[in-house]
């Protein structure tokens, strides 16, 4: 499969549901479970059944062989690593790489809309509370620190603590691996953002809609927020 583009699926995130969901087209679609961590629901011509988590590479081959030119190709390498675009730091990529040259997860997404950039951070408190914004600044989403991920004993695993020394982590915009049962972000307002020592400064200029545009404006439809 040299040259071919890897496999990306596009999963929503409907957050009053609580629902993560990829539709492939009218007869197959996909319903993840914790972020998969408890395995996945497959519907596919009208019957539904379980993919187990150590079954769901054997399924994205089956995904590849049946859709490939509409969503790309499974193509595991467990050695296949690049270099983070920001931090600058290494970035093992067994699951591919995207057609913006970034990490893809397990569940074949993007790394842009784990990382948020569908939305433009305003402010982060010490306990990685984070308040952000699709819409410079009109639209305020609030994302709350959590202790409930499972970064320490993956990088354990992995010989890497050093990289996960934190104890809160903002809960991720999508349920991951790493979080699978973040509830993903709330809307927020001018007047929490005040509450929580957030600058007038800072507050009048989202009232204005002059903060920063996010880098990813195209995958905000990943999230549904009502």
């Amino acid at each position: 499969m040299e040259n071919k583009p890897h496999l990306v699926l596009d999963w929503i995130f409907n957050v009053p549901n609580q629902t993560l969901i990829c539709t492939i087209n009218d007869e197959l679609s996909y319903t993840a479970i914790e972020g998969g961590e408890k395995g996945i629901n497959k519907s596919y011509k009208g019957e539904t059944v379980f993919i187990e988590p150590n079954d769901w590479n054997e399924e994205k081959v089956w995904i590849s062989e049946n859709y490939g030119e509409q969503v790309g190709y499974f193509q595991l390498d467990q050695d296949r690593v690049i270099t983070h675009p920001f931090s600058g730091q290494e970035d093992r990529c067994p699951m591919g790489i995207g057609p913006d040259g970034r990490y893809l997860d397990h569940l074949q997404r993007r790394q842009a809309i784990l990382e948020s950039q569908d939305c433009s951070e305003i402010y982060r408190t010490a306990d990685n509370t984070v308040w952000e914004t699709p819409d410079c600044g009109k639209t305020i989403y609030k994302r709350i620190p959590t202790l409930d991920t499972h970064y320490a004993e993956f990088a354990k695993t992995n010989n890497e603590i050093h990289k996960f020394e934190r104890t809160t982590y903002p809960e991720h915009p999508q349920p991951c691996l790493m979080q699978p049962r973040s509830p993903g972000r709330t809307f927020s307002s001018y007047d929490d953002m005040l509450e929580n020592s957030v600058s007038e400064d800072i507050v009048n200029k989202c009232k204005d809609g002059k903060w920063e545009k996010p880098l990813h404006p195209e995958l905000q439809y990943m999230i549904e927020m009502i």
